[in-house]
């Protein structure tokens, strides 16, 4: 099996500083799950721009910015979330840093992942915010699904700092079978540290369940065990039934 893992820019913190307690039990998770079971992992996170801002002491919100001043962020920023990723892992971690225009003109972005996974590595994958202008204002959770879909991913993960998908009353949505506009209604915009709020989640959902593809939506808190088969995760069933989780 082949699992891609979207870290959004809120895993990464707490009210203290880097989220490590999370993020070190996350990448434990991961390792087990390829030891045990022969799980293959790629994990898309976000979080360059952020930790671009923390590191030189920015005091402006990110929608303060410029496109240029966010992508001198994303410069600086690149770095520290690919260290961190190094430092939580027991094992080569592989940098991916693709435009949109390198998803959609080839395959050579499949075949590094491919190799990356045959060489027992964990690949890191994120925009090329520093270079791609069509991307800077966007959110990570629509290329995790084109590239669930593009790479033949058995089921998409995206994580945050929330359970799953709410209603208007603020009840979880457990299980979701079919997108409508009632689902759409209950988006209210943009999260407070990323760019996604729960509309690009949707379209996310959209793209990998119209592929065969299951999505989940869950909280870097929680073990990836309990996100995945637990009560308090929300599930995007494949509309063609292909991967249907057997637990549902």
């Amino acid at each position: 099996m082949f699992q891609i893992i979207k870290n959004g820019t809120a895993c990464h913190f707490n009210e203290k500083g880097i989220n490590y307690e999370a993020l070190e039990r996350f990448a434990g998770e991961v390792e087990k799950m390829k030891k045990d079971d022969g799980i293959d992992t790629l994990i898309v996170a976000s979080g360059s721009i952020k930790f671009g801002m923390l590191e030189e002491g920015e005091k402006r919100t990110k929608e303060e910015l410029d496109d240029y001043e966010k992508q001198g962020y994303a410069s600086v920023g690149q770095p520290i979330l690919i260290n961190l990723y190094k430092k939580i892992f027991n094992k080569n971690v592989a940098q991916i840093l693709p435009t949109r225009a390198d998803l959609e003109k080839s395959d050579y972005v499949k075949r590094l992942i491919h190799q990356n996974l045959k060489k027992d590595r964990i690949s890191v994958v994120n925009y090329d915010d520093c270079l791609d202008f069509e991307q800077i204002n966007k959110d990570n959770d629509t290329m995790a699904s084109t590239l669930a879909v593009y790479s033949g991913a058995d089921r998409l993960i995206l994580l945050g700092h929330y359970d799953g998908f709410m209603d208007n009353k603020g009840n979880l949505v457990n299980y979701i079978s079919n997108i409508t506009d009632e689902h759409r209604s209950y988006c209210n915009g943009k999260s407070n540290s990323g760019n996604g709020g729960f509309d690009t989640k949707l379209l996310a959902a959209k793209e990998v369940t119209e592929n065969g593809i299951p999505m989940y939506i869950g909280n870097i808190n929680s073990p990836l065990e309990e996100v995945i088969n637990g009560p308090r995760h929300s599930y995007f069933a494949p509309v063609n039934n292909k991967r249907i989780n057997q637990n549902y």
